[in-house]
């Protein structure tokens, strides 16, 4: 666990600050997520340099009962130097130990990435009891670089769930944080994640990396033309990188936005133009869309009640 006073975020800034001023040339790679008083640390790198990084970490006067999850050998994930994440998922700690205590009695191999995300991006809302995972995941990819939240939340207000978020930072880009909302709702007698990411958080390597696994990618292209065919790009060449091709959906008005963004598209390795998707905003129902109905009247009341009680 870590006690942090004041703003967690700012906090991990300066932590990202220090490691990049003092860290020139190791060859250790680093991510660090901070949730709910937990603090998870990720390291690649030589084994003696990682040993002495998590020693370090260890003696930190804010970190206490320090447990290692997870040690292997393999090919590298991280590409920088530091990635800071806060993750405000709900819950409080307790939820956050039962996962890492789950993690450690895990007998199937695992790789860093998936316990990374096992731990970044649990099953949210009140979902989270009766699933591990979702069993389909949409991604919302914003053109614009602060996405519609709004669409997100009306969701969630339709399915009495909550909402999720991460921010992220990394040594690559000093200059500020990008964020990531989902949420799990249950629809059609399945859990179905949805999570909504802007043109801008998509240049940070661990925002890339949660794409894989995703069933369908939904271009939400907006109203400018270079922001559109720039998230085109950019999605482009996370394709490259993904184990998998998920089905990909284009959403602008007017229909122009969204044929422009196509030949930025099938720059994508083995991407056929003819299997891209194009809607009009607002003009049909998308193949996308959830069978979600809003819960009954007094809901919300009740899950308040119920929570206070617990």
């Amino acid at each position: 666990m870590s006690t942090v006073r004041g703003s967690v975020m700012e906090e991990l800034f300066r932590v990202r600050d220090r490691i990049c001023a003092q860290g020139a040339g190791t060859p250790v790679m680093g991510a660090m997520l901070y949730c709910a008083g937990w603090f998870v640390l990720w390291l690649e790198g030589p084994e003696e340099a990682v040993e002495a990084a998590r020693q370090r970490a260890a003696e930190d006067p804010r970190n206490i009962h320090q447990q290692v999850i997870h040690r292997s050998r393999g090919p590298a994930t991280l590409g920088v130097m530091a990635t800071v994440v806060m993750a405000q998922v709900g819950g409080g700690p307790g939820p956050v130990w039962w996962r890492i205590q789950r993690l450690k009695d895990q007998t199937a191999p695992m790789q860093p990435l998936q316990i990374w995300q096992a731990l970044s991006t649990p099953v949210a809302g009140a979902a989270a009891a009766a699933a591990s995972r979702p069993s389909r995941t949409i991604a919302l990819l914003a053109a614009e670089d602060n996405g519609p939240v709004h669409l997100l939340q009306n969701l969630c207000d339709r399915a009495g769930t909550t909402l999720a978020y991460l921010r992220y930072a990394d040594s690559a880009n000093l200059s500020g944080d990008a964020g990531l909302a989902y949420a799990d709702i249950p629809a059609g007698g399945q859990l179905v994640r949805v999570k909504l990411l802007s043109r801008r958080s998509l240049r940070n390597e661990l925002v890339r990396a949660s794409l894989a696994g995703a069933d369908e990618l939904v271009l939400l292209l907006g109203s400018r033309a270079g922001a559109s065919t720039g998230l085109a790009s950019i999605v482009a060449d996370c394709l490259k990188t993904l184990p998998s091709r998920p089905a990909i959906y284009l959403c602008g008005e007017p229909q122009a936005q969204v044929q422009a963004a196509i030949p930025a598209l099938a720059g994508a390795e083995g991407l056929d133009p003819a299997e891209l998707e194009g809607f009009i905003a607002g003009a049909a129902e998308p193949p996308w869309a959830l069978p979600v109905s809003r819960p009954p009247a007094g809901h919300a009341d009740r899950m308040e009640a119920e929570r206070l009680a617990a």
